[in-house]
């Protein structure tokens, strides 16, 4: 029994340095970024790895906090922390990659309701934050940039829910009414009047408005703090 405990946190140690290994080359991929000539590309870059990174460092740091608890204790739930937080290395770095080869090109989920659910899964296995996660029709039928716009507004929200918002519920609900989709965010945490403005938000706001939708940050009754987005379906990109 004892031999192997020992042998489960010595694999538990070569995966945690794998892991390490795999953050320095998301570090090597982000100053490869800085070589970009293109202010306007710059920019559309540097949004779109702030919601990525963002929320991948964000979603790390939840799993190496649940991992301390777990690694004495329960060896099985470390290995599976574990490997959901290479998980989310080994994506970053594909995206990381995807933003440096294909700067005019923006990624397109075909499977966005697959990737919702990766996102949920990411968050939801540490056992500290639930993220609810509902889908009232078909998502994947959705134009490109309306599925983007979707997938990055819920890793930027779930991403300050956990850094600014201390919640331990997330809720994120799609459905459609006549020719609008309804996409709301709710957490548990901080109300809308202890949230400031940040890079994230202002992206969200960014994106709705070049979709012709509407934004709205507010209070969630009784406690913490949501997003409605409103969006008419089949609209392109104004730019």
């Amino acid at each position: 029994m004892y031999l192997n405990l020992v042998e489960k946190n010595r694999a538990i140690d070569n995966l945690n340095k794998e892991l390490m290994t795999k953050v320095d080359q998301l570090q090597d991929y982000s100053a490869k970024i800085k070589e970009l000539t293109l202010i306007e590309e710059r920019q559309r870059i540097s949004q779109n790895l702030h919601d990525m990174l963002g929320h991948s460092l964000i979603g790390l740091r939840l799993h190496l906090d649940a991992l301390n608890q777990f690694i004495d204790t329960d060896p099985q739930k470390s290995h599976q922390i574990l490997d959901k937080s290479k998980s989310i290395i080994d994506h970053s770095l594909i995206e990381l990659r995807e933003s440096v080869n294909e700067l005019n090109e923006s990624k397109e989920l075909a499977d966005l309701k697959t990737a919702l659910e990766e996102l949920q899964s990411s968050i939801s296995v540490t056992g500290k934050v639930k993220v609810d996660l509902k889908m009232y029709f078909d998502v994947n039928k959705l134009d490109i940039s309306i599925k983007d716009l979707i997938y990055k507004t819920a890793q930027e929200f779930i991403t300050n829910s956990l850094k600014h918002g201390h919640s331990s519920l997330i809720i994120i609900k799609l459905r459609l009414n006549d020719n609008q989709l309804i996409f709301n965010l709710s957490n548990n945490g901080l109300n809308a009047t202890d949230i400031t403005a940040s890079n994230g938000i202002n992206g969200i706001k960014d994106r709705v408005k070049k979709l012709q939708g509407t934004v709205e940050f507010t209070d969630n009754y009784p406690v913490g703090f949501k997003t409605d987005i409103t969006l008419p379906i089949g609209v392109t990109n104004n730019d």
